[in-house]
């Protein structure tokens, strides 16, 4: 069984829900569940259920523990939803390559392996570096034990102490002072500190330090030891290393139009799949084997009499070519502004998820993250779902309006929602879990 938390908030009061559905199941059966009474189909197109912002359509299946937010929507407009739902899903269904279910979950499966593989990679990496810290800071066993001083690196003069177990920094530089015949060092006046991996000493060490198997070798500083060891240095932090997906190599170049820019949407071919595309400018070029679909939305590369060379921006067909602006009377592209909608191309929503991982994964924000977790270990309940929503804009509040979104709670329902039609592609599924990793989610 996979656990699901949802969150209510209604009247200005926020409450969080569990429940329990098989692995496997859709958002549909989830909402059907959540039903206390049962109710009909209406009442579960009513509403919907909200990850990170977006609509997750019902068709999706559930496969691990997620956080959603319940957003009431109402009869009418639940139902417009559905549709587009349902509309999605047949046009996956229609992509070549197989049953949409079978190839959704062969998805999901190969992009979880990878991430397993990746974190599996991961933690043997920092066992075994945690490994080597432990055995250089374990003290030294009962015996007798080499300790090579470094006195001039510049001239190789080096001077060996012995040492039993349980010796201290002070027991070595006390050894090495008896060494000198002349009497003029002076255990007070000079430092031992760790000889880095370059070569390079580190600050001096406290004389009341108890050796270990990295005080094996050391270097004289001119700088004085403390008498007493400090409180020990906090380990060093660690983050979330997230691995954005690689680029498809065929994606199409960046839109040259801007939002508010004029472009074009195609209204003709409703009966027939779309309009057709040529490859040229005369009517008598070569037609291209698919056809620019009705609904479609494009911008402008040139205009020349009644023929539009056009690249595409959204709906489907040739990514560019020459189309009719109308045929025998007959309109089959109208004007419109663009949004920041129409212009969140694949390779856009692609540099988007980069912009929000990189800020995402910034320390700062990570720190911010852990105290807010530290302060709300279940991670659960509407005040931290609350604050972590805060935190995060706090990042999507500078990206988003590189993208012609507004940096506010709209902004992030509006590019959620431009998002939509791209949660189809691998790359975009990848990256949205690396996301949700930096969020601990």
């Amino acid at each position: 069984m996979v656990h699901i938390t949802v969150n209510f908030d209604c009247d200005q009061q926020r409450w969080t829900h569990g429940f329990e559905i098989e692995g496997g199941r859709t958002i549909s059966d989830l909402k059907r569940s959540m039903l206390n009474p049962p109710g009909e189909q209406e009442d579960i197109d009513s509403f919907e259920l909200r990850l990170l912002g977006r609509r997750v359509p019902d068709f999706e299946k559930i496969e691990q523990p997620l956080t959603f937010d319940f957003v009431y929507l109402g009869p009418e407009v639940g139902a417009e939803r559905a549709k587009e739902d349902q509309r999605s899903r047949n046009d996956w269904e229609r992509r070549p390559g197989g049953d949409a279910v079978a190839a959704e979950a062969s998805r999901r499966q190969r992009l979880a392996e990878e991430q397993r593989r990746r974190e599996t990679a991961e933690a043997a990496r920092e066992a075994e570096a945690s490994r080597s810290r432990e055995a250089a800071r374990k003290p030294l066993a009962d015996g007798e034990h080499e300790v090579v001083v470094t006195i001039d690196r510049s001239l190789g003069l080096t001077a060996s102490v012995r040492v039993c177990g349980g010796a201290t920094i002070l027991d070595v530089k006390e050894k090495l002072a008896a060494q000198d015949s002349t009497g003029a060092l002076k255990v007070t006046e000079f430092g031992l500190a760790v000889v880095g991996s370059e070569g390079q000493a580190e600050a001096a060490l406290p004389d009341d330090t108890v050796l270990c198997q990295s005080h094996l070798r050391l270097r004289t500083i001119d700088t004085p030891t403390p008498a007493k060891a400090f409180a020990v240095a906090a380990p060093p932090e660690k983050f979330p290393t997230p691995h954005p997906a690689t680029r498809p190599k065929d994606l199409p170049p960046p839109p040259r139009s801007s939002v508010g820019d004029s472009g074009w949407l195609v209204v003709g071919g409703v009966d027939k799949g779309g309009i057709i595309v040529r490859s040229g400018r005369a009517t008598s070029s070569p037609q291209l084997p698919e056809r620019l679909s009705t609904g479609a939305v494009v911008e402008q590369l040139a205009v020349e009499g009644e023929r539009l060379n056009y690249r595409k921006l959204t709906g489907t067909g040739p990514e560019t070519g020459w189309v009719s602006l109308s045929i025998s009377g007959k309109t089959l592209l109208e004007r419109r502004r663009l949004t920041a909608e129409d212009l969140f191309t694949l390779g856009r929503a692609l540099s988007m998820q980069e912009d929000l991982i990189r800020g995402f994964a910034n320390h700062d924000f990570q720190r911010a993250l852990a105290k807010l977790i530290a302060e709300h270990p279940s991670k659960s309940g509407a005040a931290f779902v609350s604050k972590r929503r805060e935190l995060a804009l706090s990042v999507q509040s500078e990206v988003l309006p590189r993208y012609g979104f507004e940096g506010n709670d709209s902004g992030v329902s509006q590019m959620m929602s431009a998002f939509g039609p791209r949660h189809q592609c691998d790359e975009v599924g990848w990256n949205q879990g690396q996301i949700q990793m930096l969020l601990q989610m």
